[in-house]
């Protein structure tokens, strides 16, 4: 290992973050030094001991070739500013926080769910799938008006196999704006006989469920 990664060459500034590491501008090696306050190692946490009088913004500190470096400050978000030269630079030592998404509720009201009547007494050959997505429609049961954004839940049973993609027995869709919520494709299992279909709303406290039957003939 060269000199500059085993010692400290014309350490000069100094600077002390809020977790209590002290940052050293280690000058005659081109870089930033870091010793860490609860294991006492000491790490580079910018520059790369070569001077390219070519600065780069954008580039990882480890990676950016310093001249001088030698004044450090850290600021409150925990930035480390240090001066090369005529210029001041800073290293995010943080990643900022991903900014959470914003997530719908469900509608508060109680749903009131009922099938699409053409979806219902479906017949499909054993392994094909049936032609009708199954679709709920929700409305809220005060006074009628379609429930959008409402999580709903519908699950297969039955001794037939049937089961919709990736082998799922149940799946849950959301209702649109019209508060219609549609399943991914059914596939007939391989055993004929008879399907329930069985729609909830899991998360809508006193909502009624919603049912449909279907069937599984020999291929």
């Amino acid at each position: 290992m060269g000199r500059g990664r085993r010692h400290l060459a014309g350490p000069r500034g100094v600077a002390v973050d809020a977790q209590g590491n002290l940052y050293i501008a280690d000058t005659d090696n081109s870089r930033v030094r870091r010793v860490s306050a609860s294991t006492g190692i000491i790490t580079t946490v910018a520059g790369t001991g070569t001077r390219s009088g070519m600065l780069v913004d954008g580039v990882p500190a480890t990676q950016a070739a310093l001249d001088y470096p030698t004044s450090l400050a850290v600021d409150a978000q925990g930035n480390l500013l240090l001066t090369d030269g005529y210029l001041v630079w800073k290293v995010t030592l943080h990643a900022p926080a991903p900014t959470p998404v914003p997530v719908p509720s469900a509608p508060k009201a109680r749903a009131n769910l009922s099938g699409v009547g053409s979806c219902n007494h479906q017949k499909a050959a054993a392994g094909s799938a049936f032609k009708k997505r199954l679709k709920v429609t929700a409305t809220d049961a005060a006074d009628g008006s379609p429930l959008a954004g409402l999580p709903v839940l519908f699950s297969v049973s039955g001794s037939t196999g049937s089961h919709f993609p990736g082998n799922a027995t149940s799946v849950e869709a959301v209702t649109d704006g019209q508060g219609v919520a549609t399943a991914p494709a059914l596939t007939a299992g391989p055993t004929p006989g008879p399907v329930t279909i069985s729609i909830e709303a899991p998360h809508n406290a006193g909502s009624n469920p919603a049912h449909y039957q279907a069937e599984v003939t020999y291929a």
